[in-house]
């Protein structure tokens, strides 16, 4: 019995001893206190959050990670939860404007907004371009694919990316637009030599009096000259211009400003949009109009702009400010005329070429008994051996109507190249007080409307009216 108590106590006795030797040892490290806790990849014992950080680098990195991790899930909504989002959305959207949010058809694609979420399909963008924006690189329209460069316009037309986007500054405020100089023929002075920077070219521009100094123009912001001679009036026609023309020109460099403002100065991503913005805000151009002065051709022009089709531009007081810009091309004089006028013609050209190219493409793809099956079979079906059923003919009817359509853009833009060109060559004779006349008128017609402004900037009612509007006493007296 006592040999058994004995070992007992000895027993007991290497416990204790063994413990207290671990606890030391689990505090070598801090040796300021009693330990509390137990890291729970080593085991090994602290006392403070200071004390766990200095133990070991390796578990304090591993236990990071996993809690990024676990919030990083945490973060991943379900299905549930994107309908429960979409759902509240909707609701915000018919409180506050009154109706459904499928009315809208800027907000109409919500309803794909969770295949948006599942990946990169729902964005223009590709995943080399996410990881670039991701790097925090500044990334350059021509560094976008055409796909994207197209989509990216097309939201930037929308005024889904606006807040995005740098605002461009227009060329026509440019410094250097003061000193562009063209031949007496509306060309260039010297042809320049290209090189492997096609963006930029050298040009000599006449500062004063005779003297000739070479300035570098950057052609990529102000336009350049027609590379090849005009022609005389006198060659195009043997009757008077018309009285209107100054009128005319001054609605269409109208429209030429809000043209390049409404793309952020580039319409070379999307000619034919841009082309069809143009013409929708030109009348000349674009419905033939002859306006007999600028206050009815500018009142039209400001109406279109403060319409629901170009709702994102910025309504009254961008189609106010246009007036500014459209003076200030006035005020620069014959040449920066011409240069606004041929950066125009180009882009109507680019717009037929794309056009072209589409009603090709559309020819190749026309409705089974004219072209090939759908089924890509190389066999051509006789229209008199097949019979057509209603869906059929309803496709024939519809592409149709879409190259019906197509050719009537085509003849408008063939008719505004016509008309650009007697335009250039009309602006070519004339002497620059023409232009700070009109000029001068633009402004007025500015004030004119600042007053007759509509007190609902939802439409601009009376805005073709040269005087003020009249407006009628809620109560009248009788005498």
């Amino acid at each position: 019995m006592v040999l058994a108590f004995s070992m007992e106590g000895r027993l007991k006795g290497l416990r204790e001893t063994s413990q207290r030797g671990l606890q030391h040892a689990s505090l070598l490290r801090c040796q300021k206190q009693f330990s509390k806790y137990t890291c729970p990849r080593c085991n090994l014992r602290y006392c403070s959050l200071a004390c766990y950080k200095g133990h070991s680098l390796q578990c304090t990195e591993s236990f990071m990670r996993e809690n990024v991790l676990e919030g990083l899930h945490d973060l991943h909504a379900t299905s549930e939860v994107k309908e429960k989002t979409l759902d509240m959305l909707k609701r915000l959207h018919f409180d506050e404007a009154g109706r459904s949010i499928l009315e809208d058809e800027s907000l109409a694609t919500c309803d794909d907004a969770e295949a948006e979420f599942e990946g990169d399909e729902g964005t223009f963008f590709s995943n080399r371009t996410l990881q670039l924006i991701a790097e925090g690189r500044d990334l350059t329209l021509d560094e976008l694919s055409e796909e994207e460069r197209k989509a990216f316009m097309r939201s930037l037309a929308a005024g889904e990316v606006s807040h995005l986007i740098q605002p461009w500054n227009p060329w026509w405020l440019n410094p250097l637009a003061k000193t562009v100089s063209i031949t007496k023929q509306g060309s260039r002075l010297v042809q320049p030599v290209h090189s492997s920077d096609d963006n930029h070219s050298r040009q000599p521009e006449i500062s004063r009096g005779d003297e000739v100094e070479e300035v570098e123009l950057d052609f990529s912001e102000v336009p350049a000259p027609p590379s090849e001679p005009l022609s005389p009036l006198k060659k195009l026609t043997q009757k008077e211009p018309s009285p209107l023309l100054p009128v005319h020109l001054s609605e269409v460099i109208y429209a030429y400003c809000f043209t390049l403002r409404y793309y952020n100065g580039d319409w070379r991503s999307e000619p034919l949009e841009a082309t069809l913005a143009f013409f929708s805000v030109s009348h000349v151009m674009g419905q033939a109009a002859v306006p007999e002065s600028v206050g009815v051709a500018f009142a039209e022009a400001l109406k279109t702009v403060c319409s629901p089709v170009f709702k994102h531009a910025g309504g009254f007081a961008f189609g106010l400010a246009l007036f500014d810009d459209c003076a200030a091309v006035l005020q620069l004089g014959r040449a920066c005329i011409i240069c606004a006028l041929a950066d125009l013609r180009r882009m109507l050209e680019n717009a037929k070429r794309d056009l072209e190219l589409e009603l090709v493409s559309s020819k190749k793809t026309e409705p089974v008994g004219n072209q090939e099956s759908e089924r890509g079979s190389e066999l051509r079906v006789s229209s008199t051996k097949l019979k057509a059923g209603p869906l059929a003919v309803k496709t024939s009817r519809n592409t149709t109507k879409i190259r019906s359509g197509r050719k009537n853009e085509m003849m408008k833009i063939e008719a505004g190249l016509r008309k650009l060109f007697f335009m250039l060559c009309w602006t070519n004779e004339q002497m620059d007080e023409v232009f700070s006349s009109l000029a001068a008128l633009v402004e007025t017609e500015k004030a004119r409307a600042l007053e007759t402004r509509p007190s609902s900037t939802l439409g601009l009612v009376g805005m073709n009216d040269s005087k003020p509007i009249k407006e009628r006493p809620l109560v009248q007296e009788i005498a």
